[in-house]
């Protein structure tokens, strides 16, 4: 799939929000669709931090996430924001501060059922409950495809 674009011959700024559950493969899809953008993964901070997940620490990672968006944004280059974004106001936040910038922001979702991420995930630190509640928080979810410039789903 070719992710680039134009408009009256001038390139648009992107901010790319990927959204699915752990395992799902959406570190796959930025990996082949967003080649050349910059890409801001909330595990790679958190690992950074020395774990996987603590919830104790979760605002110290979405304040560097944050930090290193709109920094990107500022510079005007394309960014990828590699997450789950199983709940809406996760998904806000960049939403917003896209729009702050000017840039388009798109929503990627990679589909992928909970049993299936579950079962790829398994022996991680992910456990089974916290992916059944993130499938249930996607469930939930209150933003419509109005919001983004655009909106792509495909089957992880």
């Amino acid at each position: 799939m070719s992710v680039g674009h134009e408009d009256q011959g001038e390139e648009l700024m992107r901010l790319v929000i990927m959204q699915g559950l752990p395992g799902a493969g959406k570190s796959s899809v930025v990996a082949r669709d967003y080649q050349g953008l910059q890409v801001v993964c909330l595990d790679d901070i958190r690992r950074a931090l020395g774990h996987v997940f603590n919830p104790a620490t979760e605002t110290l990672v979405l304040a560097h996430a944050e930090i290193a968006v709109r920094a990107h944004l500022i510079g005007g280059r394309d960014v990828v924001v590699d997450d789950t974004h199983t709940r809406a106001e996760n998904v806000l936040r960049w939403l917003h501060m896209g729009r702050e910038h000017g840039a388009e922001v798109w929503l990627h979702r990679v589909e992928c059922n909970a049993e299936e991420c579950i079962r790829r995930r398994e022996g991680s630190a992910v456990r089974r409950e916290d992916i059944e509640r993130m499938a249930g928080n996607l469930g939930r979810w209150v933003i419509t495809r109005e919001s983004f410039d655009q909106v792509i789903t495909e089957e992880g």
